[in-house]
C-alpha cells in the first residue's frame, strides 16, 4: 500500500487529499492571504503537515497542482497567472522535497483536472479540457502524456485572442477570451454595464440571466464568443473529448448546452463526427485525482 500527498493550488485556498493506492482518506482545502511566496509556503507546509499525521505510512511522494507556466523538469514556476503574481520563479519542488526528503513533482493545475478525468474515463488518447473559474484555465492530453509545449507554456488556451481591439486581460494582452468568459470577468462586464444593479456574485448574475432577455443576451454573445474560442482551439488539435470544468461551469444557471451546442456548430463536420462534450464529473477534486494519477505513474 502507498500513500501520496497531492495538493491544488488557488489564488485564495489550497485543496488537499491524501491518498492511500487508490481511495482518497482526506480532502479538505485551507485558505491563504496570498501575501506572496513565503506566505503561500507557510500555508502549504501547514496542508502537509497535517497529512503527514493522516498518513499510515510515510508517503511515496507528493504533488504539488498550482497555476501558471510549471517547469515539470525543474519544478519551477516560470510564469503564473494576475491572481497568484508573487508565486512567480517560486521553486515549489525544491523547497518541499528538501524540507519533507522525499520526491515532489509540480504541475499545472489545469492539466492535473483534464488528466485526472481522463485517466479515470479512459480518454487516454486526445483529450482538452477547460476551467472556467477566476480565470480561464486549459490541459490537453495526448495519447496519456500531458502536452506542456516546447517551454512548458502550452495548452493555454484561455489567453487566445476573440477580440483584438476588445477588453483588456489580467494577463497584459487585449482581447483574450478569459477577459470576456471567466467568472470574475462575467462579473465585471455585468457590472459594469448595469452599476445600479448592485450584483453580489457570479452566479447572482447568471440566475438574473434567465429571468430577464436584455441580460441574457450579454450572456449569450459571452458565450458564442466562448464558443469560437474553444472550437479554434478543437480545428487545431482536433481532440476525442472536450471537459468543461471549473466552479463557473458547476453553477446551475452556467449556460452549458448552449455552449456545447454553439461550439458544435463552430466544428467541420469531420472534426465533431465522433467529439464527445461534456461536464467534468470529479468538479473541484478532478486536480486531485490527476495528480494522484501523475504520482502513480511517477512512483507507483
Amino acid at each position: 500500500m502507498k500513500n501520496y500527498i497531492v495538493l491544488d493550488l488557488g489564488g485564495s485556498s489550497v485543496k488537499y487529499g491524501v491518498f492511500s493506492d487508490d481511495s482518497l482518506i482526506l480532502s479538505d482545502k485551507k485558505t491563504h492571504q496570498n501575501k506572496g511566496a513565503n506566505h503561500i509556503y507557510e500555508t502549504i507546509f501547514s496542508v502537509i503537515d497535517k497529512c503527514m499525521k493522516i498518513c499510515e505510512k510515510r508517503p511515496s511522494g507528493i504533488v504539488l497542482g498550482s497555476p501558471g507556466y510549471i517547469d515539470t523538469v525543474q519544478g519551477k514556476v516560470i510564469g503564473c497567472s494576475p491572481n497568484l503574481k508573487e508565486w512567480e520563479n517560486a521553486e515549489p519542488k525544491k523547497v518541499i522535497s528538501e524540507k519533507y526528503n522525499m520526491p515532489v513533482q509540480a504541475e499545472n493545475d489545469a492539466n492535473l483536472m483534464v488528466f485526472g478525468e481522463a485517466s479515470v474515463y479512459g480518454y487516454k488518447k486526445n483529450v482538452l479540457g477547460y476551467t472556467f473559474g477566476t480565470g480561464i484555465g486549459s490541459g490537453f492530453i495526448q495519447k496519456d502524456e500531458i502536452f506542456c509545449g516546447s517551454n512548458f507554456a502550452g495548452s493555454e488556451a484561455g489567453h487566445t485572442v476573440i477580440n483584438p481591439k476588445g477588453r483588456l486581460c489580467g494577463c497584459g494582452k487585449i482581447g483574450c477570451i478569459e477577459a470576456y468568459a471567466s467568472a470574475s470577468s462575467i462579473f465585471k462586464i455585468f457590472n459594469e454595464k448595469y452599476p445600479e444593479r448592485n450584483f453580489s456574485n457570479i452566479k447572482a448574475v447568471l440566475d438574473q440571466c434567465q429571468k430577464e432577455q436584455k441580460l441574457n443576451k450579454i450572456l449569450t454573445e459571452i458565450t458564442d464568443l466562448t464558443a469560437v474560442s474553444i472550437a479554434n482551439t478543437v480545428s487545431i488539435l482536433n481532440p476525442e473529448v472536450i471537459l468543461i470544468g471549473g466552479g463557473l461551469s458547476e453553477i446551475a444557471s452556467y449556460p452549458f448546452e448552449e455552449l456545447k451546442e454553439k461550439t458544435l456548430s463552430y466544428i467541420p463536420a469531420a472534426q465533431k463526427k465522433s467529439l464527445i462534450f461534456e461536464k467534468a464529473r470529479f468538479g473541484n477534486k478532478a486536480a486531485l485525482i490527476g495528480g494522484l494519477e501523475t504520482a502513480k505513474k511517477l512512483w507507483g
